[in-house]
């Protein structure tokens, strides 16, 4: 975008079924995209970084190294956390990308291209507690979902205090509280000068 806010767009999608591998996944990646002049990020499922027990290499290590062979590992990027999200907040990272408070938009699905892909989106069903119910219909909006909360987490980075010369301070030093802050002054109309 010219205002340099980053949208996303699914352009297509790759559903392969019965069995198929991840082996299979990069080789029809390929066939589609081996020409691509750019980048290329790969995002999903923490358990995709898990061994297979009927072999030694995780499946973002089989992708990896075929796209890794075509590319250049220098192009590839790897974009997987070692947990998968919070569930609700990967949930609202999703939902805020599809608009936010202030109208704005930022995820797009081609709906010619990526229609399996928008009817997982549209057939998600929640229950009472808020969480998806599961149906088999859900992976395509949870591989989305993996995307939306990698790039634009809503939860708080998490901060470490330090002090002056940058060593961190203990969780429980009182300079660490935020309630720890000069007394304030005010200079009220009628008696001058007071502390608070």
């Amino acid at each position: 975008r010219p205002d340099g806010v980053a949208t996303y767009v699914v352009i297509d999608e790759i559903v392969l079924t019965g069995g198929a591998t991840a082996r299979d996944a990069a080789k029809e990646f390929l066939a589609r995209y081996g020409k691509h002049a750019a980048r290329v990020a790969l995002y999903g499922d923490a358990s995709g970084g898990k061994r297979d027990t009927r072999g030694n290499l995780t499946d973002f290590h089989i992708l990896r190294e075929a796209l890794d062979e075509k590319f250049g590992a220098a192009r590839v990027d790897l974009r997987v956390n070692r947990n998968n999200p919070p569930l609700k907040a990967s949930i609202q990272a999703f939902n805020a990308l599809c608009e936010n408070g202030r109208g704005l938009r930022r995820l797009f699905i081609n709906p010619q291209a990526a229609q399996q892909t928008l009817r997982s989106v549209l057939g998600v069903v929640y229950g009472d507690d808020g969480v998806p119910k599961k149906d088999g219909n859900e992976h395509l909006a949870d591989a989305l979902r993996y995307l939306c909360f990698r790039e634009q987490p809503l939860l708080r980075p998490r901060v470490r205090m330090v002090d002056l010369n940058g060593a961190p301070l203990p969780v429980g030093d009182a300079r660490a509280r935020r309630d720890q802050r000069p007394p304030r002054r005010d200079f009220g109309p009628d008696a001058g000068e007071r502390a608070t």
